[in-house]
């Protein structure tokens, strides 16, 4: 009988009460060691739980220890899983698959794919030949001084020929681009500026005679130069000076000459050329593959009537 008291007294003695949340757990002083999760509070971020040793899985679970394993610990740190697509910030960029927020782009990029740039743009495109001939936007970064061809496209942007653009875009590297294609796609971030510049004079260049009134002419011989601030035209004599356009009228009055004398149709048509808002037109001519000659008709009628049908 005083054996069963004793034992009954030792097992009384060895009860440990435990406090969880508002319940009392009460758990014996077996000696069965066990690891758990523990939460701890910490001063920085992240704060990942770690391991800790209880002397039994009564005792773990009353100090609401997680993932419980059997034996002690090894004193490691647990470092949960990175779930991708579960930690974005508060512009929704996911950290985990490398996105970061771009002020400037206003938007999530992954800085290895994506850069924003400032282009400017041209009022005039090129000729230039890429996959076929084409027109190309003429751009430099802010560092160039030469205009360099731009063989892409820029989503979202509507180019007016006759302004120069600032533009800030969005550069992104294209995956397994095609042979023919390029290496990056662009994308209109805003248009920083847009200022009307001077179109190129489209008479610019030399010019050769063709046709007068109803008369093809055979001679090449007879030329007409366009310059910037000057013209001259050749006929019998060297005339030369001045201009102005102003809508379709083209006017040089008082053409300066040298004076020599000639006859026949070189000094009919000499004497005919005056231009004092004489109307002038452009004609774009569209030849067979295999054709040479003039591409460009320009035709300048005088207020007499005359027609000077040139080509280039």
């Amino acid at each position: 009988m005083k054996f069963f008291f004793t034992l009954l007294v030792f097992i009384l003695a060895g009860i440990a009460s435990v406090s969880a949340s508002t319940d009392t757990i009460a758990c014996t002083m077996e000696y069965a060691p066990v690891c758990g999760s523990v939460q701890v509070q910490c001063i920085t971020a992240p704060c990942y739980p770690v391991r800790q040793t209880f002397s039994n899985s009564c005792m773990a679970n009353a100090s609401h220890a997680t993932n419980i394993t059997t034996g002690a610990c090894d004193g490691s740190v647990i470092t949960p899983p990175v779930i991708v697509w579960g930690d974005s910030d508060i512009h929704g960029c996911k950290a985990s698959a490398g996105y970061s927020w771009n002020f400037l782009a206003k938007q999530c990029i992954r800085p290895w794919e994506s850069r924003v740039r400032i282009l400017t743009i041209a009022p005039e495109k090129q000729a230039c030949t890429g996959v076929a001939p084409m027109e190309c936007l003429q751009v430099r970064m802010w560092w160039q001084k030469i205009w360099q061809n731009f063989y892409n496209t820029i989503i979202g942007f509507d180019y007016l020929s006759g302004y120069s653009y600032r533009l800030l875009v969005l550069e992104t590297k294209v995956d397994n681009p095609p042979a023919d294609g390029s290496s990056h796609s662009y994308s209109l971030i805003r248009v920083l500026s847009k200022r009307s510049q001077p179109t190129e004079n489209p008479l610019l260049g030399r010019w050769t005679l063709i046709g007068y009134n109803s008369t093809p002419i055979t001679s090449t011989g007879y030329t007409l130069t366009i310059e910037r601030d000057r013209l001259s035209a050749k006929f019998c004599n060297n005339m030369f000076g001045s201009y102005t356009l102003s809508g379709n009228t083209i006017s040089s009055p008082g053409l300066a000459s040298t004076m020599m004398y000639c006859e026949g149709q070189s000094m009919i048509l000499e004497n005919n050329f005056v231009l004092d808002g004489a109307i002038y037109s452009l004609q774009a001519l569209r030849l067979m593959a295999g054709s040479t000659g003039p591409t460009m008709h320009l035709v300048i009628t005088t207020k007499k009537w005359d027609i000077y049908t040139y080509g280039m």
